[in-house]
Formats: C-alpha cells, sequence, structure tokens
C-alpha cells in the first residue's frame, strides 16, 4: 500500500471489482468503489446498518471516548449528540449569526493581500488561509482570545496528525502493547492532556461569564444573550437547561468543539487552496470565474466596496468551481463505516461488526460515471447541477446517508466568500522561475498539498 492508499485501492478495485475484500493489517475490510454500492449501503434498507464507525486508540483519547459526532458508534447517543449539533451549532440561523466574523476576517485577508500587491511580492496563501479558517471558529466558538490560544492551533493539527498515523492496536489488535515502545501511546496522552487542559480553561471561563452575562441581560431581554453568546455558552445553556437522556458533561463539550476544529479549520483551508490551485492551472476558467464576481460585485449602478454572503446565491460559476474542485480533491478520500448486523451487499453477505471502508475519491474519478474524470470541468454541474447529499452516489465529497457531514453548510459557506473575494479583488501570478505548479498531495487525515500554495496577487484594477 502507498503512502495515498486511497489511489492504491482505486488501483486494486480495476482488478478485482467495486466490492472487494482488503486486509489492512490483521482487519478486514470491504472496500467499496462504486457509486451504485454507495446508493445500495445509504439505502433505508442500509443505512442504520452501514452508519458505525471503527473504534480507534486515538479517536478514543482525544475525544473523550470518541463520544463526538465524527468518531461516536452509531445509536441513541449518536443521534441526540447529531440533533444537539444540527439544532444548536450548526443550523442555518447559528451559520448567519456568525456571518459578521466570517466578513470581517475576510477583510482582513483582503486587506494583507492588497499591502502585499504593492511589492509584488509572492504570499503562502496556504498559511494565509489557514489563519483565516482558524481565527473564523476560534471566534465563534471561544469568544475572545486566550493567552496560549496561539498554542491551540498548533496542537490541533499535532492531533489532528496523529488520528492519520500507524498504530499497532488498530490495525494487529495483538500487538497494541508495541504501541508504548513506539512512542505512540505517550504521544497520544501528551497531546490529549494538552488539549483538555486548554479547553477545561475556556470552558471554567465561560461558566463564570454566563452568570454576569445573565445578570448584564436581566434588563434587556434574552435575545440579547443570544446574539453574543458564542459556542462555548451555547453548549453550557444545552447542558444546564435540555432534557437529554443522557448526562451532557464538560467532556462532551470539548469533544464537540474538537469536532468543530477538526471539521472547521483543515478541510475549508485544504479546499480553498486546491480551488486556487486549479485555478492557477486553468487560466481560462479562472478568467471566467473572476468575470462573474465581478460583474456582480463591481459593474451596475450598485458596485460595492466588500462582498456580503447574500451576493454569493448568484455566483452560478463559482459554485461549479467548488464542486469541481470537491470532486478532485475530496478532503477526506475515504470514509469508514462498520457494519451492526449481518447484511447484504452487492450480492455480498457481509457479516456484522465488518469494517467498511468506502472510497470516495475513486468514485469521483470513476470513467464509468464521469466524462473526462481527472480533468478539471466545472461546466459539468452547469449540466448537471447535482447537490452535495450523495443521494446518487455519485457526488459525494462530504459523504452520504446518515454519516454525511453535518457541517457541510458552514464550510461550503466560507469556502465560497473566501474564493469570491479572492477571485474578485485580485488577479493571480506563480512566482518567478516557477513555470508550473507542483500538484502534489499528501495524505493525513485531509488531503493536503504537500508544499504550500505561494502566489503573487495582483491587485485588480476596474
Amino acid at each position: 500500500m502507498s503512502k495515498l492508499p486511497y489511489r492504491s485501492l482505486r488501483t486494486l478495485a480495476k482488478t478485482y471489482g467495486p466490492l472487494m475484500m482488503v486486509k489492512l493489517g490483521s482487519i478486514p475490510y470491504v472496500i467499496v468503489s462504486s457509486a451504485d454500492a454507495i446508493q445500495e449501503l445509504t439505502d433505508k434498507d442500509h443505512d442504520v446498518i452501514f452508519s458505525g464507525r471503527p473504534q480507534w486508540k486515538s479517536s478514543d483519547a482525544l475525544f473523550g471516548g470518541s463520544t463526538d459526532i465524527i468518531f461516536s458508534s452509531y445509536g441513541e447517543y449518536w443521534r441526540q449528540m447529531k440533533k444537539i449539533c444540527m439544532v444548536e451549532v450548526l443550523s442555518q440561523r447559528r451559520v448567519n449569526q456568525f456571518r459578521y466574523i466570517r466578513e470581517q476576517e475576510v477583510e482582513h485577508l483582503v486587506g494583507m493581500l492588497k499591502d502585499a500587491s504593492k511589492n509584488k511580492t509572492a504570499v503562502d496563501l496556504s498559511e494565509a488561509i489557514s489563519t483565516l479558517t482558524n481565527t473564523v471558529i476560534s471566534r465563534a466558538a471561544f469568544g475572545k482570545t486566550y493567552n496560549n490560544q496561539q498554542n491551540f492551533v498548533p496542537l490541533l493539527r499535532r492531533a489532528v496528525d496523529i488520528l492519520a498515523q500507524f498504530c499497532f492496536q488498530d490495525s494487529f489488535p495483538i500487538l497494541g502493547w508495541v504501541d508504548a515502545l513506539t512512542g505512540f501511546d505517550s504521544k497520544v496522552r501528551k497531546v490529549s492532556r494538552e488539549v483538555n487542559d486548554f479547553l477545561d480553561t475556556v470552558i471554567d471561563d465561560h461558566k463564570k461569564r454566563v452568570v454576569v452575562v445573565a445578570e448584564d441581560d436581566s434588563h434587556d431581554g434574552s435575545d440579547h444573550v443570544e446574539r453574543q453568546a458564542d459556542i462555548v455558552d451555547i453548549l453550557l445553556r444545552v447542558q444546564k437547561e435540555r432534557e437529554l437522556e443522557f448526562n451532557f458533561t464538560d467532556a462532551n463539550i470539548k469533544a464537540t468543539l474538537l469536532d468543530m476544529f477538526a471539521g472547521g479549520t483543515d478541510t475549508i483551508a485544504t479546499t480553498l487552496e486546491w480551488v486556487m490551485s486549479e485555478l492557477v492551472r486553468h487560466p481560462t476558467i479562472m478568467k471566467k470565474a473572476q468575470e462573474e464576481v465581478r460583474r456582480i460585485v463591481l459593474m451596475g449602478s450598485e458596485r460595492k466596496s466588500g462582498i456580503d454572503e447574500a451576493d454569493i446565491s448568484r455566483m452560478e460559476y463559482l459554485k461549479c468551481v467548488v464542486k469541481e474542485t470537491l470532486r478532485l480533491h475530496a478532503p477526506a478520500p475515504v470514509s469508514l463505516r462498520k457494519t451492526s448486523e449481518d447484511v447484504k451487499l452487492g450480492g455480498f453477505d457481509i457479516p456484522e461488526g465488518t469494517m467498511v471502508m468506502i472510497n470516495l475519491w475513486a468514485v469521483m474519478r470513476d470513467p464509468e460515471i464521469w466524462e473526462q474524470p481527472e480533468s478539471f470541468v466545472p461546466e459539468r454541474f452547469l449540466a448537471e447541477p447535482l447537490d452535495f447529499k450523495g443521494q446518487t452516489g455519485k457526488f459525494v465529497p462530504f459523504g452520504a446517508g446518515r454519516r454525511l457531514c453535518p457541517g457541510m453548510t458552514l464550510a461550503l459557506v466560507e469556502v465560497e466568500l473566501v474564493a469570491a473575494n479572492l477571485l474578485c479583488w485580485f488577479d493571480w501570478e506563480l512566482p518567478e522561475g516557477v513555470v508550473d505548479l507542483d500538484m502534489s498531495e499528501i495524505n493525513s487525515v485531509v488531503i493536503r498539498r504537500e508544499t504550500p500554495l505561494s502566489l503573487v496577487p495582483v491587485l485588480n484594477s476596474e
């Protein structure tokens, strides 16, 4: 198996078919590599059975015993946790509530790029975008900056990278003791302790702030509290007021926050990196996207000094560019499941407790269902406007079925807003001496560029 296993598995599937059994370590996995199979395993008769999750040593340690949404097993607990997230944290209302944060941070990014354009110097766009996504989620989650918060983001990156590292217990359970010898166990414990210490500080501070906010708000009405509340405030209110069938503890709050950072930083940042990478490699497509964005924002009697999220709904071609980027560069190339009972899939018997790996990357490059599958062609989504719900099993960048990514709406809003601003206010050039952009990738929990994206911003003179 190569360092990019989703590519190796696609090669194997060409020989052995879209459903195959492969041993990864000593653990047998069913590998799914077809849209038809995805449709079948997410239909009403199979979706629940295939909604389990494998349990990993690292996720158990980092996510409070896998008590979050991403890694917890399917069941009543998972359903209630997902409901909390969808109603209280990731609803359209909540996404709109934090719009001002996104717009402020994008304005800051544009200002930094304008300064760089004066000197015609190359910018590490990967770093700039990563800073933006981390700041947006930090402000939405915590409401303010903490003294050691600058250390939390690299700490979180270490935690996410650990999830992708080889662990003997997960692949060879009988050899789990070797993880102590390799240093894996001590590394996981150290990162987990540091993450928990920081989040404990944040939660304790918010518990004190809740009392003060409530007192200050006593003459203004509850709506004032809601407007000022950050995500930690919201989760603490759920802990205090909501009647649940389980005890919603601080550990659950920390696991939920980690999900938000894991899904709301690297996923968004890497998608934006790939959007800009593909556009720089395809200048005709970039020009077409720029013309659309600039026509909406800069032309006519309503010329604007900034882009708000209401403008994005009119940018049809930009949305196609984002979709095509996600088809070729889905942040998570595979989706891992575990069967909860004996089941048939594609005519094959699959026992209870079987690990299932859905190769989303392979399906979205399948020549049987996509024309020019390896080419960047946003127009394909004008002809066939597929949505992100994965119901056809064909376009599945956020997964499908019950395990569809709950943060999808938030991710798309931010990606489209940032991309629109980068295209509206700037033209983009490769640094001096660079003839062709290196598109090599590296596999962690998300597929990242192997080298940072360095580009020269040229201020739009229109």
